[in-house]
Parts: C-alpha cells; sequence; structure tokens
C-alpha cells in the first residue's frame, strides 16, 4: 500500500510509536480483543488468522517488511476484532495508539486526505483479493502472491500458503512442481 501520500503517515508512525519485538506467534491483536494499535512493521513477518467454528485456521492475510498491520474492520466499526494478527516470524513493528493516530488525521486537510487515501487502499486491497478468490485459479493466485511477496516461501509454511490461497498444501505443491517444470523445459 506504499506510495508518496503514505510515507507521510509511515513517518508519522516511526517519529511517535514504539519499536516493539514480536516472538514468533505472539499476537499484535487476538480475537475478540478492540482493536487499539496500528502498527508498521520494520523486519519480519505478520499473518491474519481466523478460527473457524471447526478450529481450522484461515490465513486471511499477510504483513511483510514496510508494510502496515491493523484490524481496522474493528477500529472503524467499534467492535470486537473478528481476528488475530500474530507474528509469522520473529518480527519488529513500530506501534502507535489508535487514539494517536487519530489525533494525526484530525491535524489538518493534508492529514484528512490522507486518512481518505488509506481507506480506499484498504479498500481497493480487500476488493481485488474477493474478487481473486473467486475468479483466478489456485495457480494464478500462487504467481500473484509470490509476484507481490517473493520472499513469502521462505518465510510462510506450506500450509499457511495454501491457507492464504484457499486450497490445499498438497494443490500448492502440484503448483510448484509445475512451474519448476515449465521452467526446466
Amino acid at each position: 500500500m506504499e506510495s508518496s501520500e503514505l510515507s507521510l503517515l509511515k513517518q508519522f508512525i516511526i517519529k511517535n510509536g514504539t519499536m516493539k519485538s514480536f516472538k514468533k506467534k505472539e499476537p499484535f491483536i487476538t480475537e475478540g480483543n478492540k482493536s487499539t494499535y496500528v502498527g508498521f512493521v520494520k523486519s519480519g513477518l505478520f499473518r491474519y488468522v481466523k478460527l473457524d467454528n471447526r478450529g481450522t485456521e484461515h490465513i486471511i492475510g499477510v504483513a511483510f517488511q514496510n508494510e502496515y498491520i491493523a484490524e481496522y474492520h474493528s477500529y472503524i466499526c467499534k467492535i470486537p476484532s473478528l481476528l488475530t494478527i500474530e507474528a509469522a516470524t520473529n518480527s519488529v513493528a513500530y506501534v502507535i495508539s489508535l487514539e494517536t493516530l487519530h489525533a494525526f488525521w484530525e491535524t489538518d486537510i493534508q492529514t484528512l486526505r490522507l486518512r481518505s487515501i488509506v481507506a480506499e487502499k484498504l479498500y481497493a486491497q480487500f476488493y481485488e483479493r474477493v474478487i481473486s478468490l473467486h475468479c483466478d485459479t489456485a495457480e494464478e493466485r500462487y504467481l500473484k502472491l509470490i509476484q507481490q511477496y517473493p520472499e513469502v516461501t521462505n518465510k510462510l509454511s506450506l500450509k499457511d500458503i495454501a491457507s492464504y490461497l484457499s486450497v490445499t498444501p498438497e494443490t500448492v505443491s502440484h503448483i510448484r512442481k509445475k512451474i519448476t517444470t515449465s521452467r526446466i523445459s
């Protein structure tokens, strides 16, 4: 979600936030709690995780280095979080309270415009992901993922990648094999 406008938000979070280390599996926010913080990932990787009624874990989203972490839905709807955001690896993030961020948004017309840009970009990402899940093949989704996040195969397990793509680990293995075979040919 990076753009020249968003560099102002990044600078604000780094300057006014607190650098926090997260151990693998340590939560940024836990399902059922209200969202009170936003983060900017300095290093590592975070997973957006939702457990279904059967206890099966689903990876809804990921945030890599130089990306933002937040449970935006919880924040805007003022409801408890519907998912958990946790470190997928040992990670470091700049963390700032939503209260401080809200005060920043209200600073002037430029920051109000920035707030609107952030909301629009989040919506666009969500919309594109929903369309991709419904219209792209598993292979197309995998290729988009590794194009956007080339290091994902080194940072997330096969099971997590499969969950993010809404396929089985075996499907991801078949896709990888097909890609490798086609590169050799």
